[in-house]
């Protein structure tokens, strides 16, 4: 599989009282898997700059094939015995074989 970020941006959600988000519509194949990550997902990235990181994280999930259980491995999560930051992933799937 591939995997791409979603479009747009937009401010961290629940850091600011007046931040606005705009509404997005796509249309989802028959088989997919959408994950979510709250920034923590960074730290545990190899790179030096942001940039590079937010560079390899589509091929990391690629690599995961969409399963929570798949990222965990692909990030190395279950081995960690200290988070460097709060980690949360959410992982959204249908028809996956």
């Amino acid at each position: 599989g591939q995997a791409s970020y979603l479009e747009g941006r937009g401010l961290p959600v629940g850091l600011f009282d007046d931040a606005s988000y705009d509404d997005r519509v796509m249309e989802l194949p028959p088989s997919f898997s959408l994950s979510l990550f709250s920034d923590g997902i960074l730290d545990v990235l190899p790179g030096a700059t942001l940039k590079e990181k937010e560079a390899l994280l589509p091929e990391q999930v690629a690599a995961a094939g969409g399963t929570l259980d798949g990222l965990r491995q692909v990030f190395g999560l279950a081995n960690l015995a200290e988070m460097p930051d709060d980690i949360a992933l959410l992982v959204l799937s249908r028809n996956l074989a």
